[in-house]
């Protein structure tokens, strides 16, 4: 070992640490190249082009080689070199790894070399994807809700429930507007137009414009007969007509009938239901009334109405309403988002604050739908890969 030291200007000052002369650089060595250009994507086959480098000032030759893929589908294709190969001083020669695995993950194997100066080996390593990674965060939005309240003005019902009514319907309207964007009109007369403006969520004094005037309308020959009235109400649409500013394009509709008698249109529920979706793709009706029988004639037809569209009943002879629970007839409107660019159906992964959710994916509408029922206001994140383009598609 050869030590040096360096000296002071006119004499001999104090010793320098030894120093140690780097190691020489060995002739040849392998160079696996930029780590990105190690990942290939499903199902395209993936050429990986490592190097055998020449450190050396004299030319090397490299008269085999071997691969062995310890994880991963790597090969090595004897076609794919020529040997024996001479490397110039300083230069390097290429070996493609081709690797056309199915499954996403890492990529490994040795890669061997025997060559004038001996036999040495190298590991390389790479990873399998399904594609170019994107990622979206979606939130819930409200869904929108048009809502038809249809009142009866008959006999006794505003000298009987009026009051409770109005002490109640802030509570229906404070839990439909924790779950939907709504809009509402009043109906009560005739002519089946809207009693006061097209009500909207945000809109202040709702609740007590209602309470007053729910019951206030004079009587009318539709009053037992809710369904056919609400029918009416939805039928003056155009816009020169009086409830054509209510409805909203993909709102559900939700028809609320206040009745201490049953339906007296004549007609089966069924034939109203069926009407009501000429207005919407999504129908709910809900019903405050005689659900025990015990006000008056019973709740005949309505209860069908409800029924048949998963709605909400609320005994109208009861000693007390929560009207907050006409608000869960809301219907479920699963989440839909488009995944740009499509997606490979494995790659996608939605979740909430980590916890992964139920999805179905659409692969020709490049549409993923969430089919667990989340609160509006929830995030959902969704990571997927875009599908691939081989080079030979």
């Amino acid at each position: 070992m050869v030590w040096w030291w360096v000296l002071g200007g006119c004499g001999a000052g104090p010793a320098s640490e030894p120093q140690v002369p780097a190691e020489p650089l060995p002739p040849l060595t392998v160079d696996p190249g930029d780590p990105t250009a190690a990942v290939g994507p499903i199902p395209c086959e993936h050429v990986h082009v490592v190097q055998i480098v020449n450190q050396d000032t004299v030319d090397h030759r490299v008269d085999a080689l071997s691969f062995t893929a310890t994880e991963g589908a790597v090969r090595l294709e004897p076609t794919d070199v020529e040997l024996p190969k001479l490397i110039r001083a300083g230069r390097s020669m290429d070996v493609p790894l081709r690797s056309e695995g199915l499954e996403p993950g890492p990529t490994r194997g040795v890669l061997r070399i025997v060559s004038d100066v001996g036999s040495f080996e190298a590991e390389i390593t790479g990873e399998r994807t399904w594609g170019e990674p994107r990622s979206k965060v979606t939130v819930v939005p409200e869904p929108p809700v048009d809502v038809v309240l249809a009142v009866d003005q008959s006999g006794n019902m505003a000298q009987d429930y009026a009051a409770a009514f109005a002490d109640g319907v802030g509570a229906w309207l404070d839990a439909l507007s924790a779950v939907a964007d709504w809009r509402l009109i009043l109906v009560h007369e005739e002519d089946a137009c809207s009693d006061g403006p097209v009500y909207e969520e945000g809109d202040r004094g709702v609740a007590a414009a209602l309470g007053a005037d729910a019951f206030s309308g004079p009587g009318h020959p539709y009053d037992e007969r809710l369904l056919e009235l609400a029918s009416k109400a939805l039928a003056e649409n155009a816009p020169t007509e009086c409830n054509g500013s209510f409805q909203r394009d993909g709102a559900q509709l939700h028809v609320v009938v206040v009745s201490d008698e049953p339906e007296q249109s004549g007609r089966a529920a069924s034939f109203w239901v069926n009407d009501f979706y000429a207005y919407a793709d999504t129908v709910v009706v809900s019903g405050l009334v005689d659900a025990g029988g015990r006000c008056n004639g019973g709740d005949g037809g309505y209860d069908d109405a409800i029924d048949a569209t998963n709605g909400v009943s609320i005994d109208l002879c009861a000693d007390d309403w929560d009207l907050s629970r006409l608000a869960d007839g809301l219907a479920f409107v699963p989440l839909q988002i488009e995944l740009a660019g499509g997606a490979v159906e494995p790659s996608i992964a939605a979740t909430v604050d980590g916890r992964p959710v139920d999805t179905t994916w659409d692969a020709d509408a490049g549409l993923l739908t969430v089919t667990e029922q989340l609160p509006p206001g929830t995030e959902v994140t969704v990571s997927w890969a875009v599908p691939a383009v081989c080079a030979d598609d």
